[in-house]
């Protein structure tokens, strides 16, 4: 055999490119179930506050939780995708609750443009036409809007903390204090 094939008769480079690949999929898997774990839990506490307060408690509670088990894995991968695309991104150096307020303000206009073209394509799809759609939707009033995006932005600060403290540790560090035994 010769020194440039390994073992099972692959080049090492093919070998290498596909660990990489299976290894960067892994960490995109991890990274989606974490913030959609993270968001599940924020978006079931505010369906269970919801249920509460408007005293629905009903078996479409349990409804409510899988969809947003649901929503919140669609809003993880939109996020997810705005980090690929290096949205919110700025030169570093500058003031860490800066860049956490900054993405969760642009995150949060990134994922209002998904939830705007999804609404308007569900529109089409049931006839209606994407003008009618988009007054509907602004048809929640100014206040309602507003206290939805506040709702977000309050979701996401917490979350991009998180994420930023990470990268300013290094990648994965953070993570590892948390889930340490014995951290102190």
């Amino acid at each position: 055999m010769s020194s440039h094939v390994d073992d099972g008769g692959v080049p090492p480079q093919v070998s290498t490119k596909a660990s990489e690949r299976k290894a960067k999929a892994a960490h995109e898997l991890r990274a989606l179930l974490i913030v959609a774990g993270y968001l599940w839990v924020f978006f079931a506490a505010l369906a269970a506050y919801r249920a509460l307060i408007t005293q629905e408690v009903t078996g479409t509670l349990v409804f409510r939780f899988g969809y947003n088990a649901l929503a919140a894995l669609i809003v993880a991968k939109v996020i997810l995708l705005g980090r690929w695309i290096k949205l919110g991104e700025r030169r570093p150096g500058g003031f860490l609750i800066v860049s956490v307020l900054r993405k969760a303000i642009v995150y949060t206009g990134f994922l209002v443009v998904f939830v705007v073209i999804e609404k308007v394509v569900e529109g089409l799809l049931h006839g209606e036409r994407a003008r009618s759609t988009v007054a509907a939707l602004l048809g929640l009033g100014w206040d309602e809007i507003l206290a939805r995006l506040l709702v977000v932005v309050l979701a996401l600060v917490p979350l991009f903390a998180f994420v930023e403290l990470d990268r300013v540790l290094g990648d994965g560090k953070l993570f590892a204090l948390f889930w340490r035994k014995g951290a102190q």
